[in-house]
C-alpha cells in the first residue's frame, strides 16, 4: 500500500455543480477503471425500464426497441422520485412515463430521443416538475 501511495497522484482540473474532472497518474488501468465504476454507479439515476408496446411496425423488434429506449439517458432530478422496490408498481411517486408515438406516411421516418414525450401520472406530478419537466438529455 505505501509503495502506491508513493507513486499514485490524483488532481481534480474542473469541479462545478454537474462536473467534476480529475486526472489520476500512477494507477494501474484495471484499478482505475474500477475506481470510475464506483463512481458511476454512485450517481443517482432514472433510465426507462418498462416499455408498453401497443402497435410497432418498425423493422426493429420490440425487444429491441426497449432496450434501445433504456439507453437513452434522461434529465430529470431523481430526488424528487422514492426508490420503487423491485416487486411494486410504478406509479406517480417513484416513477415518469413518456409516450412514443411516430407515423411513417411513406418512405422510410427516423425516431428520436426528442420524439418521447412526457406523460405526468397526474396534476401532481405535472405541477412536482414544472420548471424543470423530465427528458431525454439529447434530441437526437
Amino acid at each position: 500500500f505505501a509503495q502506491f501511495k508513493q507513486g499514485f497522484s490524483l488532481e481534480i482540473t474542473h469541479m462545478d455543480d454537474e462536473r467534476v474532472e480529475f486526472d489520476m497518474a500512477g494507477i494501474d488501468p484495471p484499478l482505475a477503471n474500477a475506481f470510475r465504476r464506483v463512481l458511476i454507479a454512485e450517481v443517482p439515476t432514472v433510465a426507462i425500464s418498462q416499455v408498453t408496446m401497443y402497435q410497432n411496425l418498425s423493422v426493429i423488434h420490440d425487444e429491441n426497441l426497449a432496450h434501445r429506449l433504456g439507453l437513452i439517458p434522461l434529465q430529470m432530478e431523481p430526488d424528487l422520485l422514492e426508490w420503487r422496490p423491485a416487486d411494486s408498481e410504478f406509479n406517480e411517486s417513484n416513477s415518469v412515463r413518456f409516450t412514443l408515438h411516430v407515423t411513417c406516411t411513406q418512405g422510410k421516418k427516423s425516431v428520436y430521443s426528442r420524439d418521447l414525450k412526457w406523460q405526468p401520472w397526474s396534476e401532481a406530478q405535472a405541477e412536482l416538475f414544472k420548471e424543470n419537466p423530465p427528458r431525454p438529455v439529447a434530441g437526437d
